[in-house]
């Protein structure tokens, strides 16, 4: 198996995140305030528009996540798939922790800020993960950013119309440890610090306001305590879930109800990796991937990707296509 290396090489420092299809890969380099994004052609990784630059030293990229549509969801009327980003900064001046919106313009070949959303201001205040989604029958975007102030984490959703350009709500859940959104943007499921459960909630459609989150229901019993990671479909209609246990990675992967939120007909896998940071699951529901980000001792990373598929008796199946992405260090210098 073959890695696949991009043709501009990044620093270990890098921040990493790939689409649901494996096809697009955004890298950051909050410590130079950049962040680039990568189309997969082939087996070679190319450089969509250009680089995007923050404030000198904003930290801009230290959380990253991408958005596009799956393509047996896409329509025929947004030609090239559309692609959102939110990023992660913070703003020197004033010490406001902000993420910023962006999104791939195929009629003008180039990048467009959407948004920039204040989460907090004050310097105990660490952004820890954002992730970005799109309603696109409503041109609704909907950005989930946890936080951290004074060892207290939150999850926030704000949620803003892609036409007029400006925030149109915010609902926030306290005690937040982990959380997911769907990629059509209308379910959340969170995993608060105090509950060994998820909590799925369904975020308002066409009528954005301060009471954005519904809580629709809550999943069987997890073990808190070695969670690690989960995700959600594009449509939410299945949950993945990883759990460290010893020397043993538990991946569970669970049938959704859309409408009272349980879980049901889990189906496990057990396997132990190594550094699990993100679980994606895709759009059909019928695919899991789990991606770790092993920054190495000089200036070299990996990104290893692991591939499983859904068979008909609801065990999951390695994939061997695409497993490992390697990307090796630069210097400032080559900027």
């Amino acid at each position: 198996m073959l890695p696949l290396v991009l043709e501009q090489s990044i620093t270990h420092a890098s921040v990493i995140r790939i689409s649901p299809n494996g096809k697009l890969l955004a890298v950051s380099q909050p410590q130079f305030d950049i962040v680039r994004i990568f189309d997969r052609v082939d087996s070679t990784w190319i450089q969509r528009g250009r680089i995007l630059e923050g404030d000198r030293d904003s930290e801009f990229g230290s959380t990253i996540s991408l958005w596009t549509l799956p393509s047996e969801v896409a329509s025929h009327r947004f030609g090239r798939l559309p692609l959102l980003l939110a990023v992660g900064y913070t703003d020197r001046t004033n010490k406001d922790h902000t993420v910023r919106v962006i999104a791939w313009r195929s009629n003008a070949n180039d990048w467009q800020h959407l948004q920039d959303s204040v989460v907090c201001s004050t310097a105990e205040c660490t952004i820890l993960k954002l992730d970005v989604a799109f309603d696109v029958e409503t041109s609704e975007v909907r950005v989930v950013v946890q936080s951290e102030v004074n060892a207290t984490k939150e999850c926030c959703v704000y949620g803003f119309n892609s036409n007029e350009l400006e925030q149109t709500s915010k609902g926030c859940i306290s005690n937040c440890s982990q959380f997911a959104i769907t990629g059509n943007a209308r379910t959340m499921a969170v995993v608060p610090i105090d509950v060994s459960r998820y909590v799925f909630f369904s975020l308002e459609r066409g009528n954005l306001t301060n009471s954005i989150l519904q809580q629709t229901g809550v999943s069987s019993f997890i073990e808190k305590e070695a969670f690690v990671a989960f995700g959600l479909s594009y449509a939410g209609e299945k949950a993945t879930a990883i759990f460290e246990l010893g020397n043993v990675t538990i991946i569970r992967s669970s049938a959704v109800n859309p409408n009272s939120g349980f879980v049901q007909a889990e189906s496990q896998i057990f396997r132990h990796f190594e550094n699990i940071t993100n679980v994606i699951v895709g759009s059909n529901a019928k695919t899991i991937a789990i991606y770790s980000h092993v920054p190495g001792m000089t200036d070299m990373a990996q990104l290893s990707v692991f591939a499983y598929r859904l068979l008909p008796d609801t065990r999951w199946q390695f994939q061997e296509a695409g497993n490992v992405i390697d990307v090796s260090g630069i210097g400032s210098s080559d900027i």
